[in-house]
């Protein structure tokens, strides 16, 4: 009944989704979550404001990523500001508060409106002019403003607990009132009250909790002592919420460095998580910590920092002072960011018309566009100068022009043909720092997702164990088993693989190479689809950029046995194409590097399966295993086989000679043979097939026979 009722929330929110982008209201996924009795809201995707779209694919393929998921309004391109009156517990009755202002007002216009959880969103165009922001002005207390940078839930919405963000009874619907530009504009003196904020309201607003709970106070607060009485049940506020809030901005305020306060919050919260036997993530706990320190920083900027002197705060620790020195210079307006280097500062470009002379004069004059490489601007499409486009001394390959060192790797190959073998004694060879086959190596933490089940590996990593000697080596191979659904859970995938190196204290050193062994086993969809494989591949893309190495995708062989199974957009996305073939009667192991994008093609590793004995089972029965050997000998013979067509369209480019024949030439000859007479798209077929066997080149528009 449990997973009926999840089944039904998703299939609610899906459709509310759906509904909002045939509107033309921008929309995105969010998540809304529970944290010390409380709802947290928050973007599941990355630049949302950008990513909000009204396409009815993208939305689909969202919600088939993240199914929990809630629609959240973009209400920025949606032109909509939304005045978010909430009731939360003793404080000021926010929707009792607005519904006084707006009989105060003269009333308000029919509007599309939203019974929430806690209170009401009522919902208007923004009323001309500069768009209202995010600032609630001289509103009352517990009466919020989401404007242009903000986001509401959307109406409909159904949240886990089953709460319903409903459309208030005898409103418009949101949907069909802006279908048809029906949405009232924000009353002229509502807009008025919110740009000429109250100075009461905006000291009451200093003094109160901000969304991460934080309440500056004056007075300074016993560090050690806060901790020491920190409790996971609350009493007399000593509760874990209540205290990280107070601790983070008095050390800031210290001028503590933030990683130092991260560190020292993240193990005080964990700490009394053991002590209850919680099964906190340490990872989830780091992210929230982070996001609270940029806002007690935040807050400290409002408080007690007097951007129009220009200079560096006292709480600021030593190593942001130049930095902030060159963002005053440069925007006149510095901010704190975090990324997976730490805490940084870089600028924000000031309003024109506000600071000093000098600083609106740098801001208008001094832009450097040709700083792309600075790791504090973050452009989406940065400008590389031709001066910048140097190679560096970082090695081109994982595995010497065979694997690239990043990017998508595919090999594929028929059922049976060793391609797994292959790959998990490649794979081996990079976390022992081995060469390969007279080939260089990085050495580096491999991963291994035996989509296809575990079992096998167990005794496959015996083979290699035994059949090489390893006593005393732990090589930093790890195999994830069971299947997925690789579209849906690649972030999951991601946080897990993180956070089981970080308990291993292996998160410093880097992970190579990832391997998604098979793609059948972790797509639930079509391979031939060009949604469900530019899904799988954006998933495989993720991870690949989560960690920074290679992500080696193995599959299987379409029906000709030329090329791999499912969509072509597969081909065009990889970095190298690796097919593996097996003899039918020497039982050698082939791999021929089909495509390299940055490198040479062509190559030919020969391999054979050697047999191991690795254990003997209660039975007495010996059980075995393989492991992968260099052979000696030549390849197998390459005897492709080709149709009728095919032969006929070979043997007129055989017949033309060395001198070979341009594509019309070759065409028209074919033609005169019977092939391609009454469908030209035959003949592209054709050459292409032959092409993609070796058996003929291109140079420009004249082709060649090899054989």
């Amino acid at each position: 009944m449990a997973d009926r009722a999840a089944a039904n929330v998703c299939l609610a929110n899906l459709t509310v989704a759906l509904e909002l982008a045939h509107a033309g209201i921008p929309i995105f996924p969010a998540r809304i979550t529970t944290r010390f009795n409380s709802w947290e809201k928050s973007p599941l995707v990355k630049r949302w404001q950008e990513a909000a779209t009204t396409d009815e694919i993208q939305v689909r393929s969202w919600w088939k990523q993240f199914p929990v998921a809630v629609p959240g309004i973009e209400l920025g391109r949606a032109g909509l500001v939304v005045i978010d009156p909430d009731r939360h517990g003793k404080a000021v009755d926010g929707v009792e508060a607005f519904a006084q202002l707006a009989t105060d007002i003269g009333g308000l216009p029919v509007h599309p409106t939203t019974d929430t959880p806690s209170g009401h969103h009522h919902i208007f165009r923004q009323n001309g002019g500069e768009p209202l922001g995010n600032s609630p002005g001289g509103l009352p207390r517990s009466v919020d403003v989401r404007g242009n940078g903000g986001w509401i839930v959307g109406p409909g919405s159904v949240r886990s607990d089953g709460a319903v963000y409903r459309p208030h009874a005898g409103t418009p619907s949101l949907t069909q009132a802006y279908k048809v530009d029906t949405i009232p504009a924000l009353p002229a003196a509502l807009d008025a009250i919110i740009r000429q904020p109250d100075p009461g309201r905006v000291r009451e607003r200093n003094t109160r909790p901000n969304r991460h709970g934080f309440v500056f106070h004056d007075g300074p607060v016993d560090i050690d002592a806060a901790f020491a009485a920190m409790a996971y049940e609350s009493k007399g506020g000593n509760g874990v919420n209540a205290t990280v809030c107070r601790v983070i901005p008095s050390l800031l305020r210290k001028a503590e460095h933030p990683d130092d306060v991260l560190a020292r919050v993240v193990d005080e919260v964990m700490r009394v998580a053991k002590r209850q036997g919680l099964q906190w993530n340490r990872q989830e706990e780091t992210k929230l910590t982070v996001k609270r320190i940029l806002s007690a920083y935040h807050n400290l900027l409002l408080k007690d920092y007097e951007p129009v002197k220009e200079e560096v705060p006292g709480w600021l620790p030593g190593d942001f002072h130049l930095p902030w020195a060159e963002a005053l210079a440069a925007t006149g307006r510095p901010h704190f960011g975090c990324n997976a280097r730490g805490f940084y500062i870089r600028g924000r470009e000031r309003p024109k018309g506000t600071g000093p002379a000098k600083a609106a004069r740098a801001a208008e004059q001094k832009v450097d566009y040709s700083t792309a490489n600075d790791p504090a601007k973050k452009y989406r499409f940065p400008l590389l100068r031709f001066d910048a486009m140097r190679p560096g001394v970082e090695p081109d390959y994982l595995v010497d022009e065979l694997i690239p060192a990043a990017g998508l790797v595919l090999v594929y190959g028929a059922p049976k043909s060793g391609k797994s073998f292959w790959v998990l004694d490649l794979v081996l060879h990079i976390a022992l720092a081995w060469e390969y086959r007279d080939r260089s190596v990085q050495q580096g933490t491999a991963v291994y997702c035996a989509f296809e089940g575990a079992h096998g590996y167990r005794k496959r990593c015996e083979a290699f164990r035994r059949h090489y000697g390893l006593t005393d080596e732990n090589p930093p191979l790890y195999i994830v088993p069971g299947r997925t659904d690789l579209i849906k859970d690649h972030a999951a995938l991601i946080r897990d693989i993180r956070a089981q190196l970080a308990e291993q204290d292996m998160a410093n050193r880097p992970v190579r190479v990832v391997v998604l062994d098979t793609l059948n086993r972790s797509l639930i969809g079509s391979e031939s689809k060009d949604v469900d494989m530019a899904n799988y591949l954006t998933a495989a893309e993720a991870i690949q950029k989560a960690f920074g190495g290679v992500v080696i995708i193995v599959h299987h062989h379409g029906i000709d046995e030329t090329r791999p199974r499912g969509h072509t957009s597969l081909r065009g996305a990889v970095a190298a194409q690796l097919k593996v073939t097996r003899g039918d009667v020497d039982n050698l192991i082939t791999v021929e590097i089909e495509d390299m994008r940055d490198g040479p093609e062509g190559a030919i590793i020969v391999s054979r399966l050697q047999v191991v004995d690795v254990a003997t089972d209660r039975a007495g029965k010996t059980i075995t295993s393989a492991v992968i050997e260099p052979a000696q000998g030549p390849p197998p013979p390459r005897i492709p086989k080709l149709t009728k067509k095919q032969r006929i369209m070979l043997a007129v480019l055989q017949d033309a000679g060395e001198g070979g024949l341009t594509t019309d030439e070759w065409y028209e000859r074919a033609r005169k043979e019977g092939v391609g007479a009454t469908r030209r798209s035959d003949l592209f077929d054709i050459r292409m097939a032959l092409k993609s066997r070796k058996l003929v080149s291109q140079l420009g528009n004249r082709w060649k026979a090899l054989v």
